[in-house]
This record gives C-alpha cells, structure tokens and sequence, in this order.
C-alpha cells in the first residue's frame, strides 16, 4: 500500500481498468541526466530580494552560474520574508559547480553572508529525476509548486507504483499540470542517513488546488495516517512551497536571463 495508489483507488476507483492511451505522458528518464536543486532562505523582503535579483540581471557582467542553470524558478514559501527556489541542472557537473559558488566558501556564497537582503542560510534539498508526469504540461511560471518528501522502504518499488498510480482523473481533481519524480541526494537538508527518501515536485494550476492536495498529507490523520501505519511511507515528513514574488505576476516566476533563450 502506498500513498498515491491509495490515493487514486479512492478518488477514480475505475483507474485501474483505463485505457493505456491516457492523455497524458509518463516519461522516465536516466538517472543523473537533470536534478532539480529546491532551496529556501530567510529575506529582508521579496520586493527587495526581486529588485537585487533585477540588478545582477542587468549587469554588464552576468553572474557565472547563469550558464550551468537549465532553469531558474523562485516564488513565496508562503511567507513575504522566505524565498523559495528551483534549479534546474542538466548534469552532475554543472549542478556541483553551482553548489560551490553558493557554499559558505564560495564567491555568492560570501557574498550573501554580507548582504542584508539575505537574512539566514539556505536549506537545499536536490532531486535525481526519475520519472516526469506530463512533461508536455505546460511552463511553471504562474503556477504554484509543492515540494514533498518522506522515507520509504524502497525506492524503485516506489517509483514503480508512483507511476502506475498517475491518471488523468487523479491529475485533474489535484489541479496538477506536471510533476517530477526521483530520489532525494545524500546531501541535501532533509536527508537521513539511514532512511531511503524520495521527493516529488507538483506543479499545480493555483494556490486552491495545492491547499486542496496538503490535506492528505498529514501522517496522523485519515488516509495518510493509515498508509504510515502499515508503513508504506516513513518518517521523516517535509514539504515546500513555491508560490508568487511581488510584481512578477502570479504564481511561480521563471528568471530568463539574457544569456539565455527565452
């Protein structure tokens, strides 16, 4: 028993019996071929945070990690004072590249350490795509991103029946428009040594419908407490949210800099 065949059984029990040609896309992918970096950080402001970010756009000189990042997509943690952040990485190289600019050492890094705007360290969680739900779903910006991770007991059986449980009907009543799936990197925050983590990414249409999927995770209550019970899913529980930044419109913002195509 798991939480997303669970999950499907009791909102579209006819699932089980639909058509292979859903309209909709599973597309697994090769580990190590994109990770997906998701960090938070304490901020004076968004506004202020958004007018810096504006800056080092402009600047003669782009910042030097622009290149190694596939995608740059930043919103609220659902707070004004906490930014929270998706990096895209089309390689393990270019991801630890990046990780080491912003380390404690590292050129941003130092720079951040200073910067009032910036007013506590980062947390980073980083996922090794495996499997991507509607990748045709269409861009993240305007739309709302949930973080999500917890143990289990084993990864691919895991990753396994996370896709066997996708369906159009499921996809629908969530709101959900796309969704990443993976394991979680021994060095991000959240990590246990000695628990096997996974993380998914939805991306959702609007606020309503990731209030809407949050009910359910809830490990002491309902459905979620149940499957925790059996122990289809293990402690630890996190997740993250990635909504708007003021006045770059609604829902998630998408940076695209000059150095890149738009």
């Amino acid at each position: 028993m798991t939480l997303y065949s669970t999950m499907r059984d009791r909102i579209t029990p006819s699932t089980n019996n639909a058509p292979k040609n859903m309209p909709f896309e599973l597309k697994p992918i090769e580990s190590e071929s994109l990770f997906i970096e998701c960090f938070e950080h304490g901020v004076s402001g968004l506004g202020e945070w958004s007018e810096m970010v504006d800056g080092m756009l402009s600047a003669e000189t782009p910042p030097p990690h622009l290149p190694l990042v596939k995608k740059f997509i930043f919103g609220a943690a659902g707070k004004l004072s906490t930014l929270s952040a998706v990096h895209m990485y089309e390689s393990r190289e270019n991801m630890e590249a990046v990780k080491a600019l912003f380390s404690p050492e590292g050129e941003f890094g130092k720079m951040f350490a200073s910067n009032p705007v910036i007013t506590t360290e980062p947390t980073s969680n980083t996922l090794d795509v495996r499997l991507i739900v509607n990748p045709d779903g269409g861009d993240e910006e305007g739309k709302v991103l949930g973080i999500y991770a917890h143990g289990v007991p084993d990864f691919e059986e895991w990753l396994k029946l996370f896709g066997e449980s996708q369906s159009d009907e499921f996809l629908k009543d969530f709101g959900i428009v796309k969704s990443y799936a993976g394991n979680m990197t021994d060095d991000s925050s959240w990590k246990k040594a000695d628990v096997v983590m996974p993380m998914v990414i939805h991306v959702f249409k609007d606020y309503n419908s990731k209030a809407k999927f949050d009910t359910i995770f809830d490990p002491t209550f309902g459905m979620f407490k149940d499957i925790a019970s059996a122990g289809g899913v293990l402690p630890p529980f996190f997740e993250q949210q990635l909504g708007s930044v003021p006045g770059k419109g609604e829902g998630a913002w998408i940076m695209k800099p000059a150095t890149s195509p738009a």
